[in-house]
C-alpha cells in the first residue's frame, strides 16, 4: 500500500504511541489491524476496547505528543524509498 494512502498514517500511529504510554501498545496495535478504522471516534473506541484509560489517551492525542516523532518516521521512510507497506530493508552487502 502506498505511504500516502496508508490507512494508519498519522492519527493511528500517534494513537498507538499514546496507548503505549499505558502499556497497551500490542493490544491496541492488534485491534487496529483487525478493525482497519482510523477515524478519531474509531481510535477512541479501540482504546476503550483494549483497556486504555480514555481521558489520558485523549489528552495525549489532543496535545499531539507524538506528532513530530511520527512525521519524522514517515519522512525517513520516504527518504529511504519506502513507498509502501510492508517494506523490508536489508543492510547485508
Amino acid at each position: 500500500m502506498n505511504v500516502e494512502g496508508a490507512p494508519f498514517k498519522g492519527g493511528a500511529h500517534e494513537a498507538a504511541r499514546c496507548a503505549n504510554d499505558q502499556g497497551r501498545f500490542w493490544p491496541y496495535h492488534d485491534a487496529l489491524y483487525v478493525k482497519l478504522q482510523t477515524g478519531l471516534d474509531d481510535l477512541k473506541a479501540i482504546a476503550a476496547e483494549t483497556g486504555v484509560e480514555l481521558e489520558t489517551f485523549e489528552r495525549c492525542l489532543s496535545a499531539g505528543s507524538y506528532r513530530s516523532a511520527v512525521q519524522k518516521d514517515i519522512d525517513e521512510g520516504t527518504r529511504l524509498g519506502m513507498l509502501g507497506t510492508p517494506t523490508f530493508l536489508s543492510t547485508a552487502a
